[in-house]
C-alpha cells in the first residue's frame, strides 16, 4: 500500500481537510461545504500540489483561476481565499492524493503531464482549471484502480 502524503500546517484548526478523502466522487457535497467553511491554511496544500505535480507557480495559478501574484499571496501565513478557490484547492489536493495512491510518486507526475487517450488526447493537468475537469481526472484514476487503461 502506498503511503499518503499529509502536509503539516502550523495554525490550521482543521486537520488537513483535503486529506480527509481521496476519491472525489464519494464525497457528500454537504461534507465538502463544511470543509470549505473551516479551511484556513492553504500554504501546505499549495506546497503539496507544487511538490507532487512538478507544476510551476503559473500553472497552479491557472488551475485555481487566479493570477500568479494572487497565487503567491496565498502561500503566506493567514492568507484568505474566496470559498470557490478553497473548494477547488481541496478538490485538487484530493485528486492529486488519489493519483499518488493509484500510480505512485514516481509515475504520477509523468502521467499527469502526458497526453491521455482516455481523456480525448488531453493531458490530465490541462483539465485542472474546472471542478468538472478535476472530477473527470478523478474518475479516470478510479477506472485505473479497477483495471482500465491509463
Amino acid at each position: 500500500m502506498k503511503k499518503e502524503y499529509i502536509p503539516s500546517t502550523e495554525t490550521s484548526k482543521v486537520e488537513e481537510p483535503a486529506m480527509a478523502f481521496t476519491r472525489i466522487s464519494s464525497v457528500n457535497p454537504a461534507a465538502l461545504i463544511g470543509l470549505v467553511s473551516r479551511f484556513e491554511s492553504p500554504s501546505s496544500h499549495l506546497q503539496f500540489l507544487k511538490d507532487k505535480t512538478g507544476a510551476t507557480d503559473d500553472t497552479i495559478a491557472s488551475w485555481l483561476n487566479v493570477n500568479v501574484k494572487t497565487y503567491r499571496s496565498y502561500r503566506g501565513k493567514g492568507a484568505m481565499l474566496k470559498p470557490d478557490v478553497k473548494e477547488h484547492l481541496i478538490i485538487l489536493t484530493a485528486v492529486v492524493n488519489h493519483g499518488l495512491n493509484v500510480i505512485g510518486n514516481e509515475g504520477f507526475g509523468k502521467w499527469l503531464h502526458a497526453d491521455n487517450f482516455m481523456l480525448g488526447g488531453q493531458k490530465p493537468s490541462d483539465l485542472f482549471n474546472t471542478n468538472s475537469g478535476v472530477r473527470l481526472v478523478d474518475d479516470r484514476l478510479t477506472g485505473m484502480e479497477y483495471g482500465d487503461n491509463a
